[in-house]
């Protein structure tokens, strides 16, 4: 994900963040006894995000912040399986995933 912080300044400053990126999903299944009816699926899917929290800038160039920040990927994927199995794998690859915490940084 890269992220573009919007905030305004002081000692204590707080902030939205909004982010977009990219994801990749791997589906794996295999086989010892019949290895022909396994496959790998590999896709990249689009990720956005949005977040906010508080900027405290105690010292010069040390810096905490207290945040929370979702990402979500909305995306699947249909697939023919091999020959053998005349199977379709259909894979619905969205989810949200929900983050909040502590962050420290030290600026050089």
């Amino acid at each position: 994900m890269f992220w573009t912080k919007l905030k305004s300044s002081g000692k204590i400053s707080p902030y939205i963040k909004i982010g977009i990126g990219a994801e990749k999903n791997e589906f794996r299944e295999s086989y010892n006894y019949k290895p022909e009816f396994g496959f790998t699926v590999e896709e990249w899917f689009f990720c956005y995000g949005l977040g906010g929290g508080i900027d405290l800038n105690i010292f010069d160039r040390l810096n905490f912040s207290i945040y929370v920040d979702a990402i979500t990927k909305e995306n699947g994927f249909i697939i023919e399986l091999p020959q053998l199995r005349s199977e379709t794998l259909n894979f619905d690859a969205r989810n949200s995933v929900f983050n909040c915490g502590l962050e420290f940084s030290y600026s050089f």
